[in-house]
């Protein structure tokens, strides 16, 4: 038997394809995963595969009411406007979260 490594995912060094936002409602998080917009699942590779077998199987509905074109453009483009949206409500709740005990530590 030769010896031969296997090769790992973190390896390949895959970049999330932007062109995959407009073909399977998928976008980019802040460690470049690939997550979906319609279920935000998020994955844990770039795989093409992966996100295509993903979009078939559990969104078909949303590939059936907008298909490719202007109508699943806009589709999207809402998508992403409410998971920004709801991204900044979270991350400002964080925040005024944070600085309660530090307006708290001050007065005292």
């Amino acid at each position: 038997m030769a010896n031969t490594k296997k090769r790992k995912v973190t390896e390949e060094n895959k970049t999330f394809n932007p062109a995959r936002t407009d073909s399977f409602a998928f976008t980019a998080d802040e460690t470049g995963s690939p997550v979906c917009l319609i279920c935000n699942e998020k994955f844990a590779n770039n795989k093409k595969s992966n996100v295509a077998r993903h979009f078939q199987n559990d969104h078909a509905a949303f590939a059936q009411k907008y298909l490719e074109g202007d109508e699943r453009k806009k589709a999207i483009l809402e998508l992403m406007r409410k998971a920004n949206l709801s991204k900044n409500h979270f991350k400002k709740w964080v925040m005024s979260a944070n600085l309660t005990p530090y307006a708290s530590f001050v007065a005292a």
